[in-house]
């Protein structure tokens, strides 16, 4: 943790966090910053375009014109070029609204578009095929932008499915195991009776009630129907036998149904553990710029282009791989930290209410005042005899509860 704030602290005097707006704003060939600089305030997305009557920068064979980049200018606009018929980049460049680009580049004739259809990735508007060096990463962007309001919700979703899940275990876990058991053998049962009824009317003549019954021999029929009620015997035998180990199973979710009745807070603690790994991932994402910025330069804005590169950032320095890579090791580090607080403090709120005194009238464990909070008891097992004492009392909750189970 030290060593991230060092970290910071260097990125923040060696770093160069404001040219990394470029990966969300462009320049246009004049070198202001679309959406940011005065004159281009208004005109937010940037486009990569041909002079108007520029000949077509698709060939006769639908190859593109050789050269075409070292034509191409770009362009601050309000709203991004499409393409207007199938055969528009096999024409010549033609004007676009005189509104949709700053007044200098609509009477240099730079307002124009060549016909090409273009994606939206962030404030550049970028024709995938032209730029093919950029169309895998322009696609995997593309696609994060129109799924981004579905993963906004996600942790919300994740939260919802959390609780039911809880609520489940706690009312019906036993239930469904029993539920589960029997549909398990009376399935293939009824299944069994529907092969040898079809079997049997096939035999007389009949109408089966499918064509699949028709297709299949009549002895072949009343072979599938012996397999599956052979199957459900099987089950049924696999469920005597393992009777106690289905009752330890059904004991374990009642022991954690009562656990969860006497101590609702374990259902708000994977909240506040997921919160605090949120707020680390948000402090860690801006660290992560301000140590990616070391060292980072613009290049020559013609030149990307040329190449390709539409953000037309390079590095003259690998100084801050390490600082990345520690940082990467960081995140892993101390989000499963996070996790294993979680975990910690839940099992010693286990063993805190395993063997607290029961409550004859009510039947429900008498906890001590803050008791039910996991993170109480974790300051139980900060001293030495404390953690000694949590641990013994884990190992024999552990042993008593195979013991019930058996």
């Amino acid at each position: 943790i030290g060593a991230m704030c060092a970290l910071a602290v260097f990125g923040a005097i060696h770093g160069n966090s404001q040219v990394l707006q470029r990966f969300v704003n462009g320049r246009d060939s004049h070198g202001r910053l679309c959406g940011v600089d005065g004159p281009v305030k208004d005109f937010r997305d940037v486009f990569f375009t041909l002079p108007v009557r520029s000949d077509p920068v698709m060939e006769a064979s639908g190859e593109l014109r050789p050269g075409i980049k070292n034509e191409l200018k770009a362009v601050c606009t309000k709203k991004c070029p499409q393409s207007t018929s199938a055969t528009a980049e096999r024409q010549n460049s033609t004007a676009r609204e005189g509104d949709l680009c700053p007044p200098d580049d609509t009477s240099a004739g730079l307002c124009a578009w060549y016909g090409g259809n273009t994606t939206e990735l962030g404030f550049y508007c970028v024709d995938l095929v032209l730029f093919t060096e950029s169309s895998e990463a322009g696609h995997w962007l593309q696609d994060l932008k129109v799924a981004s309001w579905r993963l906004a919700v996600l942790p919300l979703i994740a939260v919802v499915l959390g609780f039911l899940y809880l609520v489940f275990v706690q009312r019906l876990g036993a239930t469904c195991i029993w539920l589960s058991l029997v549909v398990s053998a009376v399935v293939p049962i009824f299944l069994g009776w529907v092969f040898f009824h079809e079997a049997g009317i096939k035999e007389s003549g009949g109408q089966t009630m499918n064509q699949i019954f028709d297709r299949i021999d009549v002895k072949d029929l009343r072979y599938v129907a012996y397999g599956l009620w052979i199957l459900s015997g099987l089950i049924g035998l696999l469920a005597c036998c393992c009777c106690g180990t289905i009752k330890g199973i059904i004991a374990v979710l009642k022991i954690t149904t009562e656990f969860l009745m006497d101590v609702p807070s374990q259902f708000v603690q994977p909240l506040f553990v997921g919160l605090a790994q949120l707020v680390f991932l948000a402090g860690w994402t801006l660290l992560f710029v301000q140590v990616a910025s070391i060292g980072i330069i613009e290049g020559d804005q013609q030149t990307c282009i040329q190449a390709g590169d539409i953000y037309c950032l390079k590095w003259d320095t690998t100084s801050q791989r390490w600082g990345l890579l520690f940082l990467v090791f960081m995140l892993y580090w101390v989000e499963n930290f996070l996790h294993a607080l979680s975990h910690y403090g839940t099992s010693y709120a286990v063993g805190a209410w395993y063997f607290a005194s029961v409550d004859i009238v009510t039947g429900r464990r008498k906890i001590a005042e803050g008791g039910s909070s996991s993170f109480s008891h974790m300051r139980g097992c900060s001293e030495i005899p404390s953690w000694e004492r949590c641990q013994f009392a884990k190992l024999r909750w552990f042993r008593r509860s195979c013991c019930d189970c058996t």
